[in-house]
């Protein structure tokens, strides 16, 4: 029993730690940024456009099919169960699907899909500098890692996962709107737009924005820190790419489902 307390007690205190590293990495890089002594800020804003370019602007073709196969699918199948509980019933299955499409799988399934596509690149990346001695060579020019490698990445990650949840949103309310109208026409599409909007408050929209702004941020940090965390050895890129996913996946399933809550209370 005490060994299984023990256990439990260590991996509490591991997974704390973990995160509270993560937290001091985000200050002091931020800190880093705004000391009169940083230079070359010009360079960081470069690089956050570029990953706001890869991670945003690239991935739009990806989200906005998924958003549309989602918003389809899902919706056709509640439409039809509506039908056959209640002639009435399609109006609120509208309704229903549209909030749970932007309150919990957008931000979800966006977050999951930049995971896949640029988390594990930005510690495969990460990882491959430090192997081939990259980061020392930065510093023996003086150049500040944590304003050159951590800040703009996050900055970039934080901006693009913003921008793609909305689209994501946009994309699949639309999809879902249209969904109801092809279904029903005597529905009115104005039906389930103005059921949509009544509830689209500006708390809903500050959930979903909150929750992008903490997945951008949880993303880019974990990908980062076992970027940095290497195993020395020309395998190990790789395996920090797989840790950096898992970890991410993680962070989004745990602080998606405690945002979730605290929003619905």
């Amino acid at each position: 029993m005490n060994e299984l307390l023990g256990s439990i007690g260590r991996r509490v205190i591991g997974v704390f730690s973990f995160y509270t590293g993560l937290i001091s990495l985000l200050y002091y890089s931020i800190a880093t940024h705004f000391s009169k002594r940083t230079r070359g800020k010009k360079i960081v804003y470069n690089i956050a456009i570029q990953q706001i370019y890869f991670t945003g602007v690239q991935a739009l073709g990806i989200i906005g099919l998924i958003a549309f196969a989602f918003g389809a699918i899902i919706g056709l199948v509640v439409f039809q169960i509506a039908v056959g509980l209640s002639p009435t019933a399609k109006d609120y299955a509208g309704f229903i699907m549209v909030m749970s499409l932007v309150d919990v799988l957008g931000p979800l399934i966006t977050a999951i899909i930049v995971i896949a596509r640029s988390g594990t690149a930005m510690a495969t990346e990460i990882a491959n500098m430090v192997v081939r001695n990259e980061m020392l060579a930065l510093e023996s020019m003086a150049i500040n890692t944590l304003n050159y490698i951590v800040l703009p990445r996050v900055v970039g990650m934080v901006v693009s996962i913003v921008c793609l949840v909305v689209f994501f949103c946009v994309v699949a309310v639309v999809t879902v709107m249209g969904l109801a109208w092809f279904v029903d026409p005597a529905n009115e599409f104005g039906k389930t737009a103005a059921l949509f909007f009544a509830e689209m408050d500006f708390f809903k929209v500050l959930g979903i924005v909150v929750k992008a702004v903490f997945f951008g941020c949880g993303i880019s940090l974990i990908c980062i820190i076992n970027g940095f965390k290497v195993l020395m050895y020309p395998g190990g890129a790789p395996v920090s790419g797989i840790r950096g996913v898992v970890g991410s996946l993680q962070y989004v399933v745990v602080v998606g489902g405690i945002l979730t809550v605290l929003f619905l209370l």
